[in-house]
């Protein structure tokens, strides 16, 4: 019995961040309106382990230069598998083109919270098109 009672207050006292769709929606406009350093808190530990805020701004300010910057987005699939998620979504340019991509989020918890989190640079380009 009181090991039930210790594992139902753990139970109760952990907190469930937002969805992995509202964690991605959050991501892909941070990064739409320019607001890196709001996107860079959305990646996963791991991610923050092997890039900097600094190299996380550069990366997207770089590929911005070579893809354009996109003006909107459509979120059209999204796959759970445990604690992973695959996100499909598409980016549209203002030049008329369009980017299907897939994105990977993963559950961690983080002082008793567990939240999605995006797994950065575990992008791919489905393809790359005009409207």
């Amino acid at each position: 019995m009181r090991n039930f009672v210790v594992v139902l207050f753990f139970l109760i006292s952990c907190r469930v961040g937002d969805p992995p769709e509202k964690v991605v929606e959050n991501y892909l406009l941070a990064i739409e309106k320019g607001d890196y350093r709001k996107a860079y808190k959305l990646i996963d530990k791991i991610s923050k382990n092997y890039v900097s805020e600094e190299d996380f701004i550069k990366y997207w300010e770089e590929k911005f230069k070579e893809w354009g910057k996109p003006d909107s987005h459509e979120v059209y699939a999204i796959k759970r598998e445990a604690d992973t998620t695959r996100v499909y979504f598409r980016w549209y340019f203002n030049n008329g083109t369009f980017e299907d991509l897939v994105m990977k989020l993963t559950k961690t918890v983080d002082q008793g919270v567990y939240e999605w989190r995006i797994k950065f640079l575990n992008y791919k380009i489905i393809e790359r098109r005009k409207k």
